[in-house]
């Protein structure tokens, strides 16, 4: 019984290291934006333990990947077809939910390139017509808060990253541009938080 018991113990301890590590090349996949693998990966980890304490998190990145992905094929298709406003919209949706996402930058150049649309009848809103670009050129972009150093704790470029990702995902997409312009201006050359930047100015924010 007692040897029953220790190998059964042994077992599991098995089973929870090869867990951990199908979750640490999970998190690799999703660094990666690696949607097909870190999917794979993450059903593995399911159908081995359901209720693995680090497993909603991980669904919880990887939902939050595919809709990005999702959301800018669809502004892809809604430019080919020559739906501007639609692409915007769809754009900014993109932006909201994972402004690293690859492609996203490439897009919203692309994007930029292309004239306001005016309709037959009525035309919409400048604001609505033009591009995100466009939009920060006409409105100014917003000034950092005086604060924000004050709101930090200690942590440096990554402490920034983080509370970014966080406004992001609070929608608060203002702040956020506020926190990468400050983080970059207190850490150049920064590449994540360049990368926030610029794709804050692309969106107009």
């Amino acid at each position: 019984s007692t040897r029953r018991s220790k190998q059964e113990g042994e077992e599991r301890a098995a089973r929870g290291g090869s867990l951990q590590a199908m979750l640490s090349q999970a998190d690799e996949a999703l660094e990666r934006y690696d949607e097909k693998r870190a999917r794979g990966l993450l059903r593995k980890i399911r159908a081995a333990e359901k209720t693995h304490p680090e497993l909603p998190s991980r669904l919880r990145r990887l939902s939050t990947l595919s809709g990005a992905r999702k959301s800018l094929d669809q502004a892809r298709s809604a430019l080919e077809s020559g739906d501007l406003q639609k692409a915007v919209r769809l754009s900014r949706s993109t932006f909201d939910l994972l402004p690293s996402l690859p492609d996203l930058g490439s897009f919203l150049e692309e994007l930029d390139e292309h004239p306001p649309v005016e309709s037959a009848g009525e035309a919409p809103p400048a604001a609505e017509q033009a591009s995100p670009k466009r939009r920060a050129k006409s409105r100014g972009k917003p000034e950092p808060s005086k604060n924000l150093e004050a709101d930090l704790d200690a942590g440096g470029a990554e402490e920034y990253v983080r509370r970014v990702r966080e406004k992001v995902q609070m929608s608060a997409l203002v702040d956020a541009a506020a926190l990468a312009r400050e983080g970059l201006r207190l850490y150049p050359g920064h590449e994540l938080l360049e990368t926030f930047v610029d794709k804050f100015d692309k969106m107009g924010l």
